[in-house]
C-alpha cells in the first residue's frame, strides 16, 4: 500500500505542477520528510493524506487506490483511450527502484535531453 501511496501523491504533484517544496509548505513539514512519502519511506498519517487530497482537488481515494482500483482508471475505461497524458498519471507497480529513480530523472530532463536520451536508448537497442 505504501508504494502505491507514493507513486500516486508523485504523479498528483507533479499533473499539479508543485514542486516537493511547494507541498511541503502547504502541509507544513520539511520538504525532506515530504521527499520521503513519496519514495515510501514514511507513509502520511490519515489527516496528511486528507491535506494531500484538498492541495491536488481530488478525492482521497485517489491517493490510497492501485491503478486497477481507482477512479483514474475507471475515467480511461469510459472514455475508452489511454493517451499520452493518461498514461503519464499510471502506477507501474511492477517497477523497481532503478527504474523509479531513472524515470524521475527522464522526466525532469529537459525536452531536447529526454529525445536525446531516448535516441541513445534506441541506438543500444539496435546494436
Amino acid at each position: 500500500m505504501n508504494d502505491i501511496i507514493s507513486c500516486n501523491i508523485r504523479n498528483l504533484r507533479k499533473r499539479s505542477g508543485y514542486t516537493q517544496k511547494q507541498v511541503a509548505d502547504l502541509l507544513g513539514l520539511d520538504r525532506s520528510t515530504y521527499s520521503y512519502y513519496e519514495l515510501g519511506k514514511i507513509k502520511p498519517d490519515i489527516a496528511t493524506i486528507m491535506k494531500l487530497a484538498n492541495i491536488f482537488g481530488v478525492h482521497y481515494t485517489e491517493i490510497l487506490e492501485s491503478e486497477g482500483s481507482s477512479s483514474l482508471s475507471d475515467s480511461f475505461k469510459r472514455r475508452n483511450i489511454f493517451d499520452k497524458s493518461s498514461l503519464e498519471n499510471l502506477c507501474f507497480e511492477r517497477v523497481n527502484q532503478e527504474e523509479k529513480t531513472f524515470l524521475d530523472i527522464f522526466r525532469d530532463l529537459s525536452k531536447n535531453d529526454r529525445e536525446e536520451t531516448m535516441k541513445f536508448m534506441n541506438n543500444k537497442l539496435d546494436k
